[in-house]
């Protein structure tokens, strides 16, 4: 029982470790953003808060809201 738990420890360190190489020794680490893919970047595409942001300044902070008016059936 204790050979079993050991190995499986050593076996999950292990995965970590093997893991953990790209991290320590690649040259940076990936980024996964959208602002950070150049494909991204040719088409016009932004993430949310950057389009959002982006809006507001051309409206001048305006933001629409819609009419939470309830007819009911008349």
């Amino acid at each position: 029982m204790l050979h079993i738990l050991l190995l499986t420890f050593g076996l999950v360190a292990l995965a970590v470790v093997l893991l953990c190489v790209p991290l320590f020794f690649g040259k940076r680490f990936v980024n996964h953003h959208v602002d950070g893919s150049r494909a991204m970047q040719q088409r016009g595409i932004h993430c949310a808060r950057r389009q959002d942001s982006e809006q507001r300044r051309r409206q001048g902070f305006v933001i629409e809201e819609h009419s939470t008016e309830h007819t009911n059936g008349k």
